[in-house]
């Protein structure tokens, strides 16, 4: 096989007709998605799901909280090694990263944002992740099933494997002369696999 860095990655659609289990297009998805894995390991996906408007609210969002005291921001703790709030990432541009357990459970975003805006002045912050975590723990679902089904595993062990699942939301911010850059990666706990949004970047001008 060619090396994958020197290919193209692979586009697919995941355009609300892929997205109905059991249609022409989601097989022809279906394929693509375990043809894109097995040669490249990964693809890019086009995923209207996530408008342009929640995109912006959510990088405004982003803003919103790295901006906040270090001190504020610490208070983001977890037991797991990684976990938490982490900064200096040695040997890598990441210059923050907050990690958000559960972040498909709106009740677990409400208490992250509660430790961070205890005024409850946090501009719907919680709504908006919420939100936004959903939509990509659905994508990552629909990949799932798909590549559970090309496979020939039984739809009744593809549920129980989906309903086991618990996500992370992890919120990085970059820093690079001249350029901070902020994404997100939406991470399953169990194996830490997860999914970064293809354009999941703000590039701000240093004043």
């Amino acid at each position: 096989m060619d090396n994958p860095k020197l290919q193209k990655l692979p586009v697919i659609n995941f355009g609300q007709e892929n997205l109905q289990y059991g249609t022409k297009s989601w097989s022809l998805a279906r394929n693509e998605v375990r043809h894109a894995l097995e040669e490249c390991g990964c693809f890019l996906a086009v995923y209207d799901a996530v408008s342009f408007n929640l995109r912006d609210s959510v990088f405004s969002a982003l803003e919103k909280l790295f901006d906040l005291p270090v001190e504020t921001k610490k208070k983001n703790t977890s037991d797991r090694l990684f976990f938490g709030y982490l900064s200096d990432h040695r040997d890598s541009a990441i210059r923050e990263s907050v990690e958000i357990e559960n972040a498909t459970d709106i009740e677990e975003v409400k208490k992250f944002s509660k430790l961070k805006w205890p005024q409850g002045n946090d501009d719907n912050f919680s709504g908006i992740i919420h939100e936004y975590a959903n939509l990509i723990a659905k994508l990552e679902q629909v990949v799932t099933r798909m590549v559970f089904e090309s496979y020939g595993v039984e739809k009744l062990k593809c549920d129980s494997h989906i309903d086991s699942i618990t996500y992370l939301l992890l919120l990085n911010s970059y820093e690079a002369p001249g350029l901070q850059r902020m994404d997100t990666r939406l991470a399953r706990i169990d194996d830490h696999l997860g999914i970064t949004p293809p354009q999941g970047g703000a590039d701000e001008d240093d004043d």
